[in-house]
């Protein structure tokens, strides 16, 4: 019951305090995600940020990562430019441990499907092996992003604080960060 209550008042509070989708998404995943994760009741507690993730929370990944960059990227857009949207072509959880976003850009919004795999995806889990690195009993594997003419991979392991909306946040930052650079340089 409370937790109905619960779910009922907090769009209005977020409206009442004039909060943007970004703001509640960094909101709601510290408050669900990261908090729980970092102060954990018992030593044995599953941890929310070590869980693997599930389709529906790479699909809200991959929804606020487009939306982001779609906002951003027709924020300099000039009067009657047509703009280009990008979409998750397909989402996928790999065997390997890892997950793999494919963005592409068309002229319209689409959404993401789920996706099996496929051959380029055996060449990125072999990129992601050889990209670990170890220090001791830790094992780091850096999030993989390439980029072809066709599409933008997104490669990380297969754990849910990988993939929050927050993550998106990030991973877009960092994207459309490469695009603004790649595009400096070109007109140079």
């Amino acid at each position: 019951m409370l937790d109905n209550l619960q779910a009922r008042v907090e769009p209005l509070i977020y409206k009442y305090f004039g909060l943007d989708d970004v703001v509640v998404a960094l909101i709601e995943d510290s408050s669900d995600v990261y908090w729980p994760s970092a102060t954990p009741e018992t030593p044995s507690k599953d941890i929310e940020t070590l869980r693997a993730t599930t389709p529906s929370r790479l699909e809200k990944f991959s929804s606020k990562l487009c939306s982001v960059l779609n906002n951003w990227t027709t924020l300099g857009l000039p009067k009657g430019g047509k703009p280009k949207y990008y979409f998750v072509a397909e989402y996928s959880s790999l065997r390997s441990g890892l997950c793999l976003v494919t963005l592409k850009r068309g002229t319209h919004k689409e959404h993401p499907k789920q996706s099996v795999l496929r051959d380029t995806d055996l060449a990125l889990m072999r990129l992601a092996k050889s990209s670990v690195t170890e220090n001791g009993a830790f094992t780091y594997l850096r999030t993989i992003i390439h980029s072809t003419p066709e599409a933008i991979y997104i490669l990380r392991p297969d754990l849910y604080g990988q993939w929050t909306r927050s993550a998106a946040l990030n991973i877009a930052d960092v994207i459309y960060g490469s695009i603004m650079t790649s595009n400096t340089k070109s007109i140079k």
